[in-house]
């Protein structure tokens, strides 16, 4: 795992890319502004989510491990979010 990194959600309400081309990782809540975070991930090269199609909901922190390579979005609902990745 590399050195954390964080990551703002910008702009609310849009699905944002986090993470590329990973088959791990450490994704922690950081910003208390939103309502919700949401996550969604698709392989890697696919189309990106679009519009509000809501993924899973982040409580404090999500860990992705999945054999496949993915790419990884995050939503903050309502306000500008913060994330740490740690991949």
């Amino acid at each position: 795992m590399t050195t954390p990194v964080l990551v703002p959600i910008i702009p609310a309400d849009a699905w944002q890319n986090v993470a590329t081309n990973i088959t791990n990782g450490r994704f922690i809540i950081k910003g208390s502004d939103p309502d919700a975070y949401y996550y969604t991930y698709v392989d890697t090269g696919a189309a990106a989510p679009t519009g509000t199609q809501i993924g899973n909901i982040i409580d404090r922190y999500v860990r992705f491990n999945d054999a496949t390579s993915s790419d990884f979005y995050i939503m903050a609902v309502g306000a500008i979010g913060l994330i740490e990745t740690q991949i």
